[in-house]
């Protein structure tokens, strides 16, 4: 009889043992469970903040009063002044696409003058500048190159040099033109030192444009208008030497160049912590923005 109440007793224990574990796994899910639905809710909301921060920067672009004439001076270039609520939640900025080289569109001699000028003034590269030319041509040979993050998967193309390379390079837009008002300084130096012409011209004509833009009239800096890329216009606006050599570099020069810019990168981060990045590219006059690329991190 003892016994009995014995076994009874150890069979009472381990029964609420095992129900006060089920209960307590109950309460374990249930606890993961909220944590999950709480961490969906904030992904939803970040992401919600960020397609609200992509269409109040696509409106800022669409809504240009000179859309043929971008330059840094525009409200939507870099970081943009944004309204409330967003204001305290989100940062944007935006970047110009066509200030890049095009590596679908760059000649190879454009970019042999690129890395060479890039590891005179910016920094060494781990690999060989023709091993990286070579393979940009063959890539672009097969099938237009669709990201950068294609690169990695290239040969011969160090991974430490491809970080380096990334913010002078872009394979989104369609064109090939350079937008001469915003595109940076070394992009600009290495298409003029590509060009066959004498050089003393090449380096007053990489000169007279600096010095154009960095000039300022009432505090803004100046840029060039569409018609300004006329070759007599052009020559005329940055008083260059009237020479057949100078000519002869402008009228080469002048076709890489426009001041219509399609393509932008934006940076979007919120308060929370998160970032993403989207490409985005205007579809024609009238038409809106389209998204080419969209990466949340």
């Amino acid at each position: 009889m003892i016994r009995q109440k014995g076994s009874i007793l150890i069979a009472s224990i381990w029964a609420l043992s095992v129900f006060s574990v089920f209960i307590a796994s109950l309460g374990f899910e249930g606890a993961q469970h909220a944590l999950l639905m709480k961490r969906e809710i904030q992904n939803l909301e970040t992401k919600s903040l960020f397609l609200s921060g992509l269409n109040l920067a696509s409106q800022k672009i669409f809504s240009d009063s000179l859309p043929h004439e971008d330059s840094k001076q525009e409200d939507w270039y870099g970081d943009i002044i944004l309204p409330e609520p967003w204001k305290e939640n989100l940062s944007i900025h935006v970047e110009d696409e066509e200030s890049k080289l095009n590596l679908n569109a760059a000649p190879q001699a454009f970019l042999e003058s690129f890395l060479k000028l890039f590891e005179e003034e910016v920094d060494s590269l781990k690999g060989e500048r023709k091993d990286f030319v070579t393979q940009i041509l063959k890539a672009r040979g097969k099938q237009r190159i669709r990201s950068l993050e294609e690169l990695y998967l290239l040969e011969d193309l160090e991974r430490e040099d491809i970080e380096k390379l990334k913010p002078y390079l872009t394979v989104y837009p369609d064109l090939a033109p350079i937008n001469i008002n915003t595109a940076k300084p070394l992009i600009l130096e290495a298409l003029i030192e590509s060009l066959p012409g004498d050089d003393l011209a090449k380096g007053e004509l990489l000169r007279k444009i600096t010095e154009f833009l960095e000039t300022k009239k009432e505090g803004i800096a100046q840029s060039f208008a569409s018609k300004d890329l006329d070759p007599n216009a052009f020559q005329e606006k940055l008083k260059l030497t009237a020479s057949p050599q100078m000519l002869s570099l402008v009228n080469q020069f002048l076709p890489f160049m426009t001041t219509d810019s399609r393509t932008y990168r934006l940076s979007v981060k919120a308060k929370a912590g998160k970032e993403a990045e989207a490409i985005i590219r205007e579809k024609g006059e009238g038409f809106g923005m389209e998204v080419m690329s969209w990466n949340e991190h």
